[in-house]
């Protein structure tokens, strides 16, 4: 009976920890951004890939190890993919007027926090700071985003684009530019010069929005098979990870491309 229990809660544990890596963020960005409230996803991954590089900075700064027994180098305080989750997820469920959305997100940060403490990868104390420092990030987000109303491209790129500018030369300093932080980086900076250049504001129909969430999704597919083939040995890792600019620019260029196509069919 031990044994059931433990097999039960290891693969619940690995159940909710699956909502935080990218094989789920990533499509439902894709999907939101495409079919959903436009606004709300674009925020949302704006505060993910800015929480990737605070998270990094306060790790450095608190310079809390990870337990010995993970056999890797590396901070543990507070916890990155707590602290990813519960920004992203926080903001979607402070977004939406679904009260069961909302209780169901609850419930799946409530889980990745058990989970984390349970696979000790990390104790209660980084959950905890993660969840502290990602109420902090909300809070400065809904303030803007309140006293400024509507999303607002300027306000977005200084705070954005230039504050995790200043934290990439504090990493720099420290010497401690992790590769997940160049990914960030450029997803940011390719995200938000596709968002000026195009506009995105166009509803699309259910079938152009299929095909979008296809196309974007297939090209990011390919473009990070193509970079693990053929770059991943062969190029630094600051340089591999220009992949994430690509994808991030293929979005709102999607976007723009099938309203172009939708406008020219309707006349």
């Amino acid at each position: 009976m031990n044994e059931l229990y433990q097999y039960l809660f290891f693969y619940s544990a690995k159940f909710f920890l699956f909502f935080t890596h990218e094989t789920i963020i990533v499509p439902l960005i894709v999907i939101g951004f495409i079919m959903g409230k436009r606004e709300d996803f674009k925020s949302a991954l704006y505060l993910i890939l800015f929480t990737m590089i605070f998270n990094t900075v306060l790790k450095v700064t608190f310079e809390v190890p990870l337990a010995p027994h993970l056999q890797k180098l590396g901070y543990a305080f507070p916890s990155g993919h707590m602290q990813c989750a519960f920004v992203f997820y926080g903001w979607l469920a402070l977004r939406t007027h679904s009260f069961f959305l909302k209780k169901t997100i609850l419930i799946l940060l409530i889980g990745c926090a058990w989970a984390l403490v349970y696979l000790k990868y990390h104790t209660w104390w980084d959950v905890l700071g993660s969840i502290i420092f990602g109420i902090f990030t909300l809070s400065v987000y809904l303030f803007l985003f309140r006293k400024f109303g509507k999303f607002n491209p300027k306000l977005t790129g200084i705070f954005f684009f230039s504050t995790p500018s200043l934290f990439l030369g504090y990493l720099g300093y420290k010497g401690m530019i992790f590769p997940h932080v160049w990914m960030a980086y450029y997803a940011l900076i390719g995200f938000f010069l596709a968002e000026s250049i195009f506009e995105t504001s166009y509803k699309l129909s259910w079938k152009k929005g299929l095909l979008g969430i296809l196309g974007c999704l297939s090209f990011i597919f390919l473009i990070h098979s193509f970079f693990q083939k053929f770059l991943l040995e062969q190029v630094p890792f600051y340089i591999f990870e220009i992949q994430w600019l690509l994808c991030a620019v293929s979005l709102p260029f999607s976007v723009k491309i099938l309203s172009l196509f939708e406008k020219h069919e309707s006349f």
